[in-house]
């Protein structure tokens, strides 16, 4: 069940946590950590490459296993990291430990991408980051004038709605 600390927890093989950032809820089914079976397979694998390529290796083909064991740790830990990066705001938690600024920089770049993207908060300047006014603003401003200008023109009230 629940572990004394408030953000994860592990229920049915998953570890289920909490975005400290966001506070989304998100759930993994990483492996926790290395075991005797994963080092088996490798030795398995190792001995069936050995065996296919003994003219070319010979014995020192056995060495293979600490290559074998190298490239799985990588995969491992790369698999583990993006699987913990939370798939809502951004927020990585290995480079927050690592570096704050350098977890800040990554957060500011993975939310102007999506405002980017996606067109989030179109026409607004937004506070808690030093970015550009979002969209295409230019436009939005000479519609707005030649609105303005044929409201004046035409006598007519000004009109509440903007133009997209």
């Amino acid at each position: 069940m629940a572990s004394g600390n408030d953000f994860h927890f592990y229920r049915a093989g998953k570890l289920h946590f909490f975005c400290p950032l966001c506070r989304v809820h998100q759930s993994t089914n990483t492996i926790k950590r290395v075991k005797w079976q994963h080092h088996f397979q490798l030795v398995v694998g190792t001995l069936a490459i050995v065996y296919l390529f003994w003219p070319v290796f010979g014995l020192k083909g056995l060495s293979l296993y600490f290559l074998f064991w190298g490239a799985f740790e990588f995969f491992y830990r790369l698999r583990k990291r993006d699987a913990l990066v939370c798939r809502s705001c951004g927020f990585d938690p290995f480079l927050y430990r690592q570096d704050v600024h350098k977890a800040r920089k990554a957060l500011r770049e993975h939310w102007e991408k999506r405002i980017g993207e996606e067109n989030l908060f179109l026409g607004k300047k937004l506070r808690n980051y030093k970015t550009k006014e979002v969209g295409d603003l230019e436009g939005i401003a000479a519609t707005n004038q030649a609105a303005a200008k044929d409201e004046k023109t035409s006598g007519l009230p000004p009109s509440t709605t903007r133009a997209p």
